[in-house]
């Protein structure tokens, strides 16, 4: 049995870093708890069944964590726009535009200015029409990197 709990737990961890990208200590704390817990009834109470065992462990590992709500919440992305999920095709034209001319512009940037950012804050962004056409400005503070 202990080939088919740490096989289990590999599976989980495999999906979840490998299809996901990300690594999760909340799982692994869940599993100590749940085995942990599972641990200690059937140690304590020889006559419950395993599948008994298991649920009340599952309870005690769900009773550690925090609700879904609060768990969306200090886990979300900290955006001040609802980038970059977006049904207006403006902006997602505006997103595809970063998308494909970002590298090239930052390497441009790199080269007039040197290592540093444009300001989001301390700039003005004008749209004029010009014809069939739009002409993008954007008037933007270089903020060079700080080396501390």
């Amino acid at each position: 049995t202990p080939f088919l709990i740490f096989g289990l737990a590999t599976l989980g961890l495999n999906i979840l870093t490998g299809y996901a990208g990300q690594l999760s200590l909340g799982t692994a704390a869940f599993m100590a708890v749940g085995a942990f817990m599972t641990y200690n009834f059937e140690l304590r109470m020889p006559w419950m069944p395993i599948l008994g065992s298991f649920i009340l462990a599952g309870l005690c590992a769900a009773a550690v964590g925090i609700d879904i709500e609060t768990a969306m919440v200090t886990t979300a992305m900290p955006l001040r726009t609802d980038f970059p999920l977006t049904t207006d095709p403006f902006k997602y034209r505006l997103m595809e535009l970063v998308g494909v001319y970002g590298d090239a512009l930052r390497e441009r940037c790199n080269e007039l200015f040197g290592d540093g950012i444009l300001s989001a804050i301390d700039c003005v962004v004008k749209l004029e029409k010009k014809g069939e056409r739009g002409v993008l400005t954007i008037d933007a503070k270089f903020l060079h990197y700080k080396e501390y």
